[in-house]
């Protein structure tokens, strides 16, 4: 690629390790072999507040975002009090293209670590 094209690229900041993290961050991703099927890890509330979660994806041609939206349990009372305790959740998402060299943000635009799954050979 030439400097021009390098210049107008965009590269997400680097992880840090230990570094805090946003509210809407994800803990990783893991992509299947056929490149477009994506399990999206993230910290959400458990089954008893949040029945599931639905994922929301933006893709553009440079990157992905995607976003678990709750989907409450409707037999929880108004006004009701909720431990504000956070578990590791997944949503799947089928991408229209593969994920290929783009890279994944959460909802704060922090990278999100991908890994590839891989077949085991008997």
């Amino acid at each position: 690629m030439d400097d021009a094209a390098l210049a107008s690229c965009w590269s997400p900041p680097p992880l840090e390790p230990g570094a805090p993290r946003g509210p809407h961050s994800a803990e990783g991703a893991v992509l299947e072999e056929d490149g477009v099927t994506l399990h999206f890890r993230f910290v959400g509330s458990p089954q008893s507040v949040m029945a599931s979660y639905e994922a929301l994806a933006s893709e553009t041609p440079t990157a992905l975002c995607v976003v678990a939206k709750g989907v409450r349990k409707p037999a929880l009372p108004p006004n009701a009090i909720v431990a504000a305790v956070g578990v590791t959740r997944e949503v799947t998402v089928r991408l229209s293209s593969p994920l290929a060299a783009r890279v994944l943000v959460d909802l704060d635009g922090s990278p999100v670590e991908v890994t590839q799954e891989m077949a085991i050979e008997e």
